[in-house]
């Protein structure tokens, strides 16, 4: 992958933010780009799978109990938590629209974070702050929801 590619990667996902070029590259390898057809379920709620999906193109779906949580694009980053964690899926992802996927893959990104320390922080650190946004969107959303606004 060329410099100019991993650049446009770094810029638009957050969770690559202030990572160096090595440490992109090490991201990179830790994953792989897949282009799943329009419907494909990623990962099912409840069951165990440790893939984090990045959408370099296209949109995704994050449902729960049949009910749409969320629209995931561009960027965004989910399965961060099955990737940590290990724990079940919270939500089923479903492709929505025509999309290329960033795959970064447990065994692979756990070696990465033990290897290199700089990295794990950071990564961790644009996670975390992924997760935060994520969860003070979702407690207006309840609130405006039981407002009835």
């Amino acid at each position: 992958m060329n410099a100019d590619t991993l650049k446009k990667i770094t810029d638009k996902v957050p969770a690559f933010r202030d990572l160096t070029t090595r440490q992109l590259h090490g991201m990179i390898q830790a994953g792989e780009t897949i282009v799943p057809e329009p419907g494909t379920v990623l990962c099912k709620e409840a069951e165990t799978s440790t893939d984090m999906f990045i959408p370099l193109s296209g949109e995704l779906s994050g449902e729960t109990n049949n009910l749409q949580l969320m629209a995931v694009k561009t960027s965004d980053v989910v399965g961060e938590m099955s990737l940590i964690t290990g724990l079940p899926r919270s939500a089923t992802i479903k492709v929505v629209r025509e999309a290329t996927l960033f795959v970064v893959h447990k065994e692979q990104f756990d070696n990465l974070m033990r290897e290199n320390v700089d990295l794990a922080v950071k990564v961790y650190r644009n996670m975390l702050l992924s997760l935060c946004s994520k969860l003070r969107d979702t407690n207006i959303h309840l609130v405006a929801s039981n407002l009835g606004v």
